[in-house]
């Protein structure tokens, strides 16, 4: 479903901005639904101007792997087609407009007793439809299945020769093996398309050679070479032997070679597209390596803080291969959504244009850990709603809402899509009694590993965070090797504090929510880099915030609008920490003294269950957890309602 609602979405932006047509009528011809297409029916000039649209649109995926978004754009628009254009005369009739009147009615007649989605499918393929990718083995894979898409729509006739099948197009100059992120060498200071004769030459060779066969593919090849060539030496004479010409000489679109490079214009004839699609390849370890990201950043002039590929697709893709009011529409890691390193592009792309949807889709694909988010952006300054969606456990897209960025982006540039399930007078709540100003800090523990674990006594102890658990620290190791520790760094640990683990569980049952881990270390022990420690300030007391951390408030609250229902990769580092709303009210030294005794009782009770896994301890720390819950609930003064909402009642 994922794949089928970017294309929908992306065709609804890309048809809106080209035929003016309401955008009610729009999303009811490109639903599956039919029934829709009664309510809002489209009169016979919006007909012509979406068949037009359509068969000007340039889409590409640049990263095209198997083909599933080429292919899945390719069959939702022969089902528009088919809706509103039933027996293709009018997107015939756009095909043929340039030839020669008799030629036309010649054509036109011939393809009468033929299966017009296969005419169809054929013509948006040859104009339309276009993919990259590094792989050449993905690049075959794309082709296979533009081949298999194009022949379930064959008609069998055993009276004609080789039973009616036409021979498949040949598509070198649809989908090409390239690096989509290095431009032609040379190419953004020299104007190599100037030879305008030879150009057109090239683009008539491509044509006839998408449909040619036998000995006529093969002269039309050498033609191409040819014509390529004559391009080259004119190059070489104007410029000499430079890395561009080479570059050039170098690619072959008939082989199975991937090029270095990758320039549209020279490819596929075209310089920018309407709607970028696809799935970029994710990651920052493997993908990308030290010479590549120092490339992008320092010779192209790239900035991507996350180190992500897919960033650094998102930004390349949307600056150099979109049009005017195009719309790129990638799915991408979900932290795109909350996390630090995606600040960037969330401020400078989602925010600075035109943001059109953003979908949830978590754990898209089952063989995949890592989560993901969909999103559609216009290249345009206007200011749609945005429409956000989840992808729901049983596999269909849910509707969450349409917000303005404003109820949809918080302070810190992040993007809560989760916010627009909540009334409004429960957020404004929580907004109105929250402290303005930063009470709380985070430290990350020391970044030591084995060397400096000992099991045997030594002069100082060392927590991991699998040695607390909530109000307990449950066992320790010790410290070894210190004379090869940052020591002035180390010993900032040596003093009472609150700690916690630095990785936030996520919890399925009985509702989904996360659970922080936190208690207090009285004595002061050194931690590792698994494990938060705080600077409180001077109004904040250890027992209010060890309880504040381990609240059911703050657990609905990070889960809903930090870390965007997250179920994987949360840190309780200190950028998720500062978005904490930590309520006005506790600064009165007398709504924090009742934590005191209640965390003191917990810890004593926490301890007693440790040893003897006693039920009766264990419902008396229950107990004690739900009096914290709703003396954290009054400091902001919350209803019954809200609390049921917070609670999942």
């Amino acid at each position: 479903p994922i794949v089928e609602y970017m294309v929908d979405q992306s065709l609804i932006q890309y048809l809106l901005s080209k035929t003016n047509t309401k955008e009610n009528k729009i999303r009811a011809l490109v639903s599956i639904d039919e029934s829709d297409d009664e309510k809002f029916p489209l009169d016979d000039k919006e007909k012509e101007k979406i068949v037009n649209a359509l068969d000007e649109v340039k889409i590409i995926d640049p990263a095209c792997g198997s083909g599933a978004f080429p292919i899945g754009i390719l069959q939702k628009i022969v089902l528009m087609l088919g809706r509103i254009d039933t027996d293709g005369q009018l997107w015939l009739e756009k095909k043929t407009e340039s030839l020669d009147p008799i030629l036309r009615q010649k054509i036109l007649k011939e393809n009468e007793a033929k299966n017009f989605d296969y005419i169809r499918k054929l013509g948006i393929i040859k104009d339309s439809i276009f993919g990259v990718d590094i792989q050449p083995i993905a690049v075959e894979v794309s082709k296979l299945r533009c081949f298999l898409t194009l022949i379930v729509d064959e008609n069998i006739d055993d009276h004609h020769e080789n039973r009616g099948i036409e021979p498949l197009p040949n598509l070198e100059f649809k989908f090409v093996a390239a690096n989509t992120l290095v431009d032609l060498p040379g190419s953004k200071n020299n104007s190599l398309f100037e030879d305008k004769e030879q150009i057109k030459k090239l683009k008539l060779l491509k044509d006839q050679y998408f449909v040619s066969n036998g000995y006529d593919k093969e002269k039309i090849k050498s033609s191409f070479k040819d014509v390529q060539r004559e391009m080259f030496k004119k190059q070489v004479a104007f410029l000499g032997q430079g890395e561009m010409t080479m570059a050039l000489a170098d690619w072959n679109p008939f082989s199975n070679k991937s090029s270095r490079w990758f320039d549209p214009e020279w490819m596929f004839g075209i310089k920018y597209f309407d709607v970028i699609i696809g799935n970029p390849p994710y990651g920052f370890r493997n993908v990308l390596s030290a010479e590549e990201k120092r490339y992008f950043r320092k010779v192209k002039g790239i900035s991507f803080s996350s180190g992500d590929s897919a960033e650094l697709f998102c930004k390349y893709t949307f600056d150099n291969l979109l049009s005017n009011n195009g719309i790129l529409s990638f799915i991408i890691p979900k932290k795109s959504l909350y996390g630090e390193a995606w600040e960037d592009f969330r401020r400078n792309y989602w925010l600075e244009y035109n943001l059109n949807f953003l979908l949830d889709s978590s754990k898209a694909f089952g063989d995949v850990l890592l989560e993901a988010n969909a999103f559609g952006l216009s290249k345009n300054k206007n200011e749609s709603l945005v429409e956000c969606s989840y992808l729901s456990k049983k596999g269909s897209i849910v509707l969450i809402g349409q917000g303005k960025k404003s109820n949809i982006f918080l302070e810190n540039s992040t993007a809560q899509v989760y916010l627009l399930k909540i009334p409004k007078t429960l957020w404004e709540k929580i907004n109105n009694r929250k402290n303005e100003s930063s009470l709380v800090s985070g430290k990350l523990g020391l970044a030591i590993g084995k060397p400096f674990y000992s099991e045997t006594n030594t002069e100082y102890k060392l927590l991991k965070g699998i040695d607390i658990g909530r109000w307990k620290i449950k066992t320790h190791r010790w410290l070894r090797n210190i004379d090869k520790l940052d020591w002035k760094q180390a010993e900032e640990f040596l003093s009472p504090k609150i700690v916690a683990q630095r990785l936030v569980a996520h919890i399925e049952n009985p509702i989904p929510h996360i659970k922080i881990t936190a208690c207090r270390d009285i004595e002061g022990i050194i931690i590792t880099n698994t494990l938060m420690s705080f600077e409180l300030d001077d109004r904040i007391t250890p027992e209010f915030w060890v309880s504040y951390l381990n609240s059911r408030f703050v657990s609905w609250y990070m889960y809903n609008f930090i870390y965007s229902r997250a179920i994987r990769g949360m840190d309780l580092y200190n950028f998720y920490l500062q978005q904490l709303p930590v309520p006005k009210k506790v600064l009165d030294p007398k709504e924090q003294e009742i934590f005191k005794d209640i965390v003191i009782s917990i810890e004593s009770l926490s301890i007693n269950q440790a040893k003897n896994n006693d039920e009766s301890t264990l419902n008396q720390i229950t107990n004690y957890e739900r009096e914290i819950d709703q003396l954290i609930y009054q400091l902001y003064d919350l209803s019954p309602e809200e609390i049921r909402i917070i609670e999942g009642k």
